[in-house]
This record gives C-alpha cells, structure tokens and sequence, in this order.
C-alpha cells in the first residue's frame, strides 16, 4: 500500500515509545491533578466554634494512565482521547460530623463571668454566672456536662465562706 501498489504480503509494523517520555508525562497529569484529602478541624473559644471544612482528595492511578498511554501509541485501532483514571480519598473526619457533634456549645469567660451557648455555631444565648469565690475558682479547662437538671437545687457547702447560707439548700 505504501508504494501505490499491491505486494501481495503483510509487512509487521514495529512501534515503540519511550517508556521515560510516556512516565514524564503521568507524573504530570499526576501534578496538576492529585490533591490532598483535608480532614475537617475545630477550634473553640469564648467567641464560638471555628469548624475548617473537609474535603475530598483526588489521586492519579498512575500505573493504569501509563497503561493506557502505551496502548494508544502501539494500537491503531484504540481511541487517542483518554480519561484519566483516578481514586477519591475521603476525608476520615467529615465537616458534618463535627458540625453534628458541636451542634450546641457552651463557652465560658470567668474575666466577664459570662456563659455563651452555641446552637448550629450561632449565638443563642448569653447569661450572666458565677465562677466561684476567691480561691474556690473554677478551674480553666474544657468539660462535658454529665448530667442536667431543670431549675437545679444548689447545697451550699458547710463553709465559713459560705456565711448565713451554709448548709442550707438554695431552690
């Protein structure tokens, strides 16, 4: 066919390709396209929850790109438009989730003897509170409530600091 006229025999095509070009060209694809999966973060303060978002990583299955770059270059009859192959990395720590654990929060100032409570991290709520007596302070820290009540009874210790009220239980 190349002369213009039948030789009445098959002749066997040799192609061959730089297995160096055809792996500088996947780490590449691999640079523009692979990104790192972030897992979501919180930080707290008396000013509310900070949730950073989550997100999805993407990373280049590199060893079925370099495949697939190989048969297109050695077969005619393979398409010369490729999809890249790749794998999504799921963050372990999803932004929903932290937005659903810190769903209410209650921040503290013992300087301003204030309690901020959080819902959906937007401020519902403020009070005025008591942070304990001079050397009775509440201790900084972060806690979890353990149980609650409605409209608690409060036993006032049996201490001189306490004055008339000592012992006596507060409704």
């Amino acid at each position: 066919d190349l002369t213009g006229s039948e030789t009445g025999a098959e002749h066997e095509l040799e192609v061959s390709f730089s297995s160096r070009a055809v792996g500088r060209i996947v780490e590449g694809v691999q640079r523009e396209l692979d990104s790192p999966m972030r897992d979501a973060k919180v930080s707290a303060s008396f000013n509310g929850v900070n949730i950073s978002a989550s997100s999805v990583g993407v990373t280049v299955k590199t060893k079925a790109l370099r495949q697939a770059i190989a048969e297109s270059l050695v077969s005619a009859d393979v398409a010369r438009t490729l999809t890249v192959p790749t794998r999504r990395i799921e963050p372990k720590v999803t932004t929903k989730q932290l937005a659903e654990r810190y769903s209410h929060f209650i921040a503290i100032s013992r300087g301003r003897r204030e309690l901020r409570l959080f819902v959906n991290q937007n401020l519902a709520k403020t009070y005025r509170v008591g942070t304990g007596a001079a050397g009775f302070e509440t201790p900084r820290g972060i806690y979890q409530i353990e149980n609650k009540a409605v409209n608690p009874a409060w036993y006032v210790p049996d201490k001189a600091w306490a004055g008339d009220l000592a012992g006596k239980v507060i409704k």
